[in-house]
């Protein structure tokens, strides 16, 4: 326990102190029950936020980049040199960049592990595409620029229902 003076000289009413009495103990258990508490928080948030940004990932392939403000992706490379549309079954359909074999887009998975949650792939040719080295062929196409605030906000409202959820337990 501590205890601390606060006092005042002199004056309109003359001097008088007041103590205040702190219980550093009681203040440790109720820091351990916090802690405990927010350590339960973080468990059982991290699959939703993990799912939501898988989410937003995805967004980013259906709106092909342009998302919080950026960009649509560069266009195919025959729509970028001006040539028809090759052809082959890759390209037959309305094909949209980074979706046309499914592969990338489907490889996105959330993975969670307190206090850790992020969507993952293990593409091994995703990171081609968000690289920020220089570029000879593959232009940036870079599928993790999501739209940041939204994702921030949406986790905001996970933990702040989680947590009161947990408050009616």
């Amino acid at each position: 326990m501590a205890r601390f003076g606060l006092t005042r000289r002199g004056g309109v009413g003359g001097r008088s102190t007041k103590n205040l009495d702190i219980r550093f103990d009681e203040l440790g258990d109720a820091l351990d029950q916090l802690g405990a508490a927010g350590a339960e928080l973080v468990g059982e948030v991290m699959q939703p936020i993990a799912e939501n940004l898988v989410f937003e990932v995805q967004e980013v392939f259906e709106k092909e980049g342009a998302v919080a403000g950026n960009p649509p992706w560069p266009r195919f490379w025959w729509e970028r040199e001006g040539l028809p549309r090759p052809s082959g079954r890759r390209w037959q359909g309305n094909p949209k960049l980074l979706q046309d074999s499914g592969a990338l887009a489907g490889s996105i998975t959330p993975y969670w592990d307190a206090p850790i949650a992020e969507a993952f792939t293990n593409s091994p040719y995703a990171g081609y595409h968000v690289s920020q080295r220089p570029r000879k062929k593959i232009p940036l196409r870079d599928f993790t620029q999501i739209d940041f605030d939204r994702a921030l906000d949406e986790t905001l409202e996970l933990v702040l229902a989680q947590l009161e959820a947990n408050s009616q337990r």
